[in-house]
């Protein structure tokens, strides 16, 4: 179903990956009175692909000089956490962190990175990579407040 809605295997990889993370957290909400699993869990997916879908309708396309120009640039930044301003607080929570977790978040946030990208780059699947970078802003946002 989320392939038929997206277009896109890679892209309905990620729907399934969301939708799952959706119904595990939403487990205890599912009332049986109103219906069966299986329809919840499709009204799930079905939702998270078309919001994914709706999301992609508002990526630009861009040039082919425009993709190649940042590839170069990302591929001149040999340690992206040079970058990052000289915050100590900051700089102690990253180092913290497992390292391609750390990775993650550096390429995402100071690269500018795609989930797609970052995945490729580490070797593991693109939901891990946005399930580690979810987890680790939201865990340093609280060690922040």
């Amino acid at each position: 179903m989320a392939h038929r809605i997206v277009h896109d295997r890679s892209r309905s990889e990620d729907v399934i990956h969301d939708a799952f993370a959706q119904i595990l957290r939403c487990a205890k909400s599912f009332d049986p009175a109103r219906g069966s699993a299986r329809g919840w869990i499709y009204a799930i997916v079905r939702h998270t692909a078309l919001r994914m879908q709706k999301n992609a309708r508002r990526e630009l396309a861009l040039e082919d000089h425009t993709l190649n120009a940042v590839c170069e640039r990302e591929q001149t930044v040999s340690n992206p956490a040079s970058r990052i301003p000289d915050s100590m607080t900051l700089r102690t929570m990253l180092d913290q962190l497992e390292p391609k977790r750390r990775a993650s978040l550096l390429l995402a946030i100071i690269d500018g990175r795609t989930h797609e990208e970052i995945a490729q780059y580490l070797r593991v699947p693109v939901g891990t990579v946005k399930a580690w970078i979810r987890r680790e802003l939201v865990a340093m946002r609280r060690q922040l407040e």
